[in-house]
C-alpha cells in the first residue's frame, strides 16, 4: 500500500512540476551540498523535497486545469494494470514537464512572480478545463470594423 502511494505521488510530481526551481540540499552527515534525498522517483521539474500533500494538490490542480484524469499523463503497469506514476511511457508526461517549466519561467521572468501572490500564470490560464487550449480567435471578441473614409 505504501509502495503504491509512493509510486502514485512520484508520478504526480513528475507531471505537475509547477516548480521548476532547484532546491538546495541540506548538509547532513557529509552529504553533498545541493543534493536532497528524495522519497520520490523520477521527479524532473518539481522540487525533490515536495511534500505528499503539496504533490497531490498540484496534481489535482493539473487535472482540473486540463479536465483530465491521472491516466492522461501516467501509464499503467502492463503487468499489474495499476498506475505506474514514475513511468515515462506516455509522451504527455514529458510535454507536461515542458509546460510546467514554461509557466514557471513566465511567472519568474515576466511577472516578478512571488509564490505568495495568488495571481500567476498557470495551466488554467490557457487551458480553462480543456486538454487543448482554445484558439484566441475562438474566445476573443471580433475587432471592430473601422469604416473607410468616404470621398
Amino acid at each position: 500500500m505504501i509502495v503504491k502511494k509512493l509510486g502514485f505521488l512520484a508520478a504526480v510530481l513528475v507531471v505537475v512540476a509547477s516548480c521548476a526551481s532547484v532546491t538546495k540540499g541540506k548538509v547532513d552527515q557529509g552529504k553533498e551540498v545541493g543534493k536532497v534525498e528524495s522519497q520520490w522517483a523520477n521527479l524532473k521539474v518539481l522540487p525533490q523535497d515536495i511534500s505528499e500533500d503539496e504533490l497531490k494538490g498540484l496534481m489535482r490542480e493539473y487535472n482540473a486545469a486540463l479536465g483530465v484524469k491521472c491516466n492522461h499523463c501516467h501509464a499503467a503497469n502492463p503487468e499489474t494494470g495499476k498506475m505506474d506514476f514514475s513511468s515515462d511511457a506516455k509522451k504527455e508526461k514529458d510535454y507536461a514537464r515542458h509546460m510546467i517549466t514554461m509557466t514557471n519561467e513566465l511567472n519568474k521572468k515576466h511577472f516578478d512572480y512571488d509564490p505568495a501572490d495568488k495571481q500567476k500564470v498557470s495551466c488554467f490560464t490557457c487551458h480553462q478545463g480543456n486538454i487543448k487550449p482554445k484558439k484566441f480567435t475562438d474566445i476573443a471578441p471580433a475587432a471592430p470594423v473601422t469604416p473607410s473614409p468616404s470621398k
